[in-house]
C-alpha cells in the first residue's frame, strides 16, 4: 500500500505492532521532580492517559487528606511530547496548575502518565516525491514530525490518500508471496498456485483452499498387530 499526502508522500508512520511497542502504565511524577521520558531511536512517544492531582495516598503525598481529586491533563501531555523521541516535563508547571480545577489549590500534587514508544517509519525531506511502502492496515500519523519535515507548506495543505493493497493472508496449509502489485499465492503439499494482482483498491483474484489436499496427502500406518503384512 502506497499512501501519499497531497503531491508529497507520507513519510512518517507508526507500526502498530506488539513486537515494536514499549508500554509504560502508572508513572509518577512527584511535585519537584521532572518527568523525562526517552523513547529508543526510531521510536516515538505516545501519550494514552495523564492526571494532576492527589489520586491516591503514594510517596507523592505527606498528608492524607484531600485524596481523590484529579484533572485530566491528557491534552497538555500530548502537545508536549506525542510524537517526539523524549520530553521532559517539570512537575508543577503554569500549565498545569492552571488545568486545575478539581483539587484545592494549596495541595501538593503530583502527575500520572501512561504512554507507549512506538517504531516509526521515517524518511528524509529529500524523499517527498517518493511514496512510502505499507504492509499494516493501521497507523498513527505524527504531525510533529510531519510538521518538520520540509515537504509540503501552508500554501500546499497536506491531503492524505493511500493507494495500492495490504499484505493478505494466505489460507491454511498455504504459503504467500509478494512482488509488488503481484501476489501469488500456493498450497504446500501442492504445485497448486494463485496469482492476483492489485489494481490499487484491493486485490483481484480467486483464491483455492489447501485444506482438502491436505487430507488426501499419503499418511504411513504402522500395523499395530504385527510385522506381517
Amino acid at each position: 500500500m502506497e499512501v501519499n499526502i497531497g503531491m508529497f508522500p507520507l513519510f512518517f508512520l507508526v507500526q502498530e505492532s506488539l513486537i515494536n511497542v514499549i508500554y509504560c502504565d502508572n508513572i509518577r511524577v512527584c511535585p519537584g521532580d521532572v518527568l523525562d521520558i526517552q523513547c529508543p531511536k526510531g521510536d516515538v512517544i505516545v501519550m494514552s492517559a495523564s492526571q494532576f492531582g492527589r489520586m491516591m495516598f503514594t510517596e507523592c503525598t505527606v498528608v492524607q487528606d484531600f485524596i481523590g481529586c484529579h484533572n485530566n491533563v491528557l491534552f497538555l501531555l500530548e502537545q508536549w511530547c506525542s510524537g517526539h523521541q523524549s520530553c521532559q516535563i517539570s512537575v508543577p508547571n503554569k500549565e498545569l496548575k492552571n488545568a486545575n480545577t478539581e483539587c484545592l489549590p494549596y495541595l501538593s500534587m503530583y502527575l500520572e502518565v501512561d504512554y507507549s514508544c512506538l517504531k516509526v517509519l521515517t524518511a528524509s525531506h529529500l524523499d517527498c516525491q517518493k511514496p512510502v511502502i505499507l504492509t499494516d492496515n493501521e497507523g498513527i500519523i505524527s504531525s510533529h514530525e510531519t510538521a518538520n519535515a520540509g515537504c509540503g507548506s501552508s500554501r500546499s495543505p497536506w491531503i492524505i490518500s493511500e493507494s495500492g493493497c495490504p499484505d493478505l493472508s494466505p489460507p491454511a496449509h498455504a504459503w504467500y508471496k509478494r512482488d509488488g502489485d503481484q501476489a501469488v499465492i500456493g498450497c504446500e503439499w501442492s504445485q497448486k498456485t494463485w496469482h492476483l494482482s492489485c489494481d490499487g483498491r484491493g486485490w483481484s483474484g480467486v483464491v483455492g483452499n489447501c485444506s482438502d489436499i491436505v487430507t488426501q496427502q499419503p499418511v504411513d500406518v504402522k500395523n499395530e498387530i504385527g510385522d506381517s503384512p
